[in-house]
């Protein structure tokens, strides 16, 4: 069967993908094969019985005879077991067996999809990939954790969709950010040809010789390049986990976060995630590089419930940023749904690091109106207001988070 071969292309060399289309495939077909006449022993438990005894024979533990007994009369259960089973199996119809087989195709299809997609949130931290792949050992834990909790399943699922929307546009920036003339090429870019190719289309004569080497690519055009990225500061996410976040809009800040945490890893900046309700609750530095997985699930799992103050979890970011001594032009991400008052005294100092540090600040505002809080935090405040439409929301701020990445 196709489906098969496919399945069995899309398994090779990964235990945890295998191990789970196997799983899968057996449950669907014991589902819907006629049940035997007769309930079918276990051959695996009278296999190790028999071997048991035979140890026993071997070792000369106890009563030879009454060994080699009990040993003859496991080998006959076993032989019936087996007449039993093959006899099942001969009464079943080839065709129904086939379609049995093809639904189990496609319900393992269907179950590494899923596993697929929940794990996607939560591997893959090398630079720039967000494919779930990487150790197979460190997935089947991971999955395995994931099997024991709902939330993190859905956010995984939701986390890998931000991820790759993060990574696209950052590529997409990247690529503008080629704007320096290093030298000349041959290409067929019209963006970037010279001005005494172009001016061929003015003259019927030449028109067509500038037709012949656009279709051929070797126009003369500039060559652009841009710079690499160094010396930026963190990734600071502050999320809010006060009670009016509970359910969606939770697990829409967390992906996002875990978004933004692929940028900072991209990028090789640090990134700190901070959860505040009334006060700070929990703080997570990852260090550029590779980010253990179960470290970051450890992170999201958890919920606050608690009131809203920004003034805190702000003076973390500050903290994160003065951390890294002679770093600039780091960004602060706060998601919000919630209003808090910030005292004129800390706002005057956020403003003043802000300034120093050359941080761009975002606020994401979830929900109705935006707090007249976020315009005087934030140097851009971004609104959601249906987490079911956020494109435009997410498009403005992965494109925002360092938008001076290199080529």
């Amino acid at each position: 069967m196709p489906g098969w071969a496919a399945l069995q292309r899309r398994a090779t060399n990964d235990k945890l993908l295998a191990a789970t289309a196997a799983t899968a495939m057996a449950e669907k077909v014991l589902a819907l094969l006629p049940p035997p006449p007769e309930p079918l022993a276990d051959a695996e438990v009278m296999r190790r019985r028999v071997r048991g005894l035979m140890r026993m024979v071997r070792d000369g533990v106890g009563d030879s005879d009454e060994l080699e007994q009990l040993l003859a009369q496991a080998r006959q259960r076993g032989q019936a077991a087996v007449a039993t089973a093959c006899a099942y199996a001969d009464g079943l119809d080839e065709s129904d067996l086939r379609d049995a087989l093809r639904e189990a195709v496609a319900a393992a299809h269907g179950q590494l999809d899923a596993v697929e997609a929940e794990l996607a949130g939560f591997c893959g931290w090398g630079q720039g990939d967000v494919r779930p792949g990487g150790d197979v050992d460190e997935k089947a834990k991971l999955a395995t954790l994931l099997k024991q909790n709902e939330k993190l399943r859905r956010l995984g699922v939701m986390a890998g969709r931000m991820r790759r929307i993060a990574m696209i546009k950052r590529r997409t920036r990247s690529a503008h950010a080629r704007d320096e003339v290093s030298d000349i090429e041959r290409g067929n870019d019209l963006a970037r040809v010279l001005p005494s190719e172009l001016v061929k289309l003015t003259d019927p004569a030449l028109a067509l010789d500038f037709a012949r080497g656009f279709v051929e690519g070797t126009l003369t055009q500039y060559r652009l390049h841009g710079r690499e990225r160094q010396g930026h500061g963190p990734v600071v996410i502050l999320v809010d986990s006060s009670g009016s976040m509970e359910g969606e809009r939770e697990l829409w800040s967390k992906a996002v976060s875990l978004a933004l945490l692929q940028l900072a890893v991209a990028d090789k900046r640090r990134c700190r995630i901070v959860q505040f309700d009334d006060g700070v609750r929990r703080v997570d530095d990852f260090a550029p590089g590779k980010v253990d997985g179960r470290a970051v699930m450890e992170a999201m799992a958890p919920f606050f419930g608690g009131g809203t103050n920004f003034e805190q979890p702000l003076t973390k970011a500050i903290e994160a940023i003065n951390d890294d001594v002679g770093l600039r032009q780091a960004d602060v991400i706060l998601i919000t749904d919630g209003e808090a008052e910030v005292p004129n005294a800390f706002r005057a100092s956020w403003a003043e690091a802000r300034k120093k540090n050359e941080v761009t600040v975002f606020a994401v505002a979830i929900g109705g109106d935006v707090p007249a809080v976020l315009n005087q935090v934030a140097d851009h405040v971004v609104t959601v207001k249906s987490l079911t439409d956020d494109g435009a929301a997410l498009q403005t701020l992965f494109t925002g988070v360092g938008k001076d990445g290199a080529s």
